[in-house]
């Protein structure tokens, strides 16, 4: 639904203001969560995106990388 996905990048967006992305960023990508990230890979592949689906595990893994204290 529209009105969902607006509120749901009106609320992302509202918490990066004054912070670094790493510091707020949550979801499987930070936890390194392979089953939820091997799941969205399959999706993304099963429905011809191929592409992006390179691009998801590319993003996966750089976000998670960011997110470990260094």
């Amino acid at each position: 639904d529209k009105d969902i996905l607006q509120a749901l990048i009106e609320e992302k967006a509202a918490k990066l203001r004054g912070h670094d992305a790493k510091d707020v960023q949550t979801g499987p990508a930070v936890r390194m969560d392979r089953n939820v990230i091997d799941k969205h890979i399959a999706w993304l592949q099963a429905h011809g995106q191929a592409d992006k689906a390179r691009l998801y595990e590319e993003m996966s893994r750089i976000i998670y990388e960011r997110s470990q204290p260094s």
